[in-house]
């Protein structure tokens, strides 16, 4: 019993010296560190505003579409027809969406079934309002995320190909 006691005190002071001998850090004495003097700080609380240009980019924050009347994009109308009157106000745009022209398996072609509108000067259709009806041509106005760019569409006849 007596040889396990001398080899547990011995096997304790083993493992304990290299920690001692680490723990013994030699240390410099302090120096002499001037002190800056700092002036008090004044705390201001300022609010963020943030202020977005109307017409330069879009507010990140408006709702995507403002149009609650709903009705087709600008991308699927095309100008059907044209009924020209002379006098203020007298004049109508056939507007219409699908159909267009349909090659039948003989060869022929015919109209295929789409909805048609019937606009006025300053009546709106989806994201597209009509401002002016001439003779050959529609000016109207189509607005998108709130920027508004004027088009003129002229009538496609078949045979012509392109877009309006």
């Amino acid at each position: 019993m007596m040889k396990f006691r001398i080899f547990g005190t011995a096997l304790l002071a083993i493992t304990a010296l290299p920690l001692a001998i680490t723990a013994q850090v030699v240390v410099d004495p302090p120096t002499q560190v001037e002190e800056e003097v700092v002036p008090p700080t004044q705390l201001v609380f300022e609010r963020e505003v943030f202020s977005y240009p109307r017409f330069v980019r879009r507010n990140p924050f408006a709702p995507l579409s403002s149009n609650s009347a709903g009705g087709p994009r600008f991308e699927v109308i095309a100008l059907r027809g044209i009924i020209y009157r002379s006098g203020a106000g007298g004049s109508i745009a056939l507007f219409g969406i699908g159909g267009g022209l349909q090659a039948n398996p003989d060869n022929t072609v015919q109209a295929a079934a789409g909805l048609t509108r019937r606009l006025r000067r300053g009546q709106q259709w989806g994201n597209m309002r009509v401002l002016e009806i001439h003779s050959d041509y529609v000016l109207v106005e189509v607005t998108e995320f709130q920027l508004s760019e004027r088009h003129e569409m002229r009538i496609v006849r078949a045979g012509q190909g392109g877009s309006s």
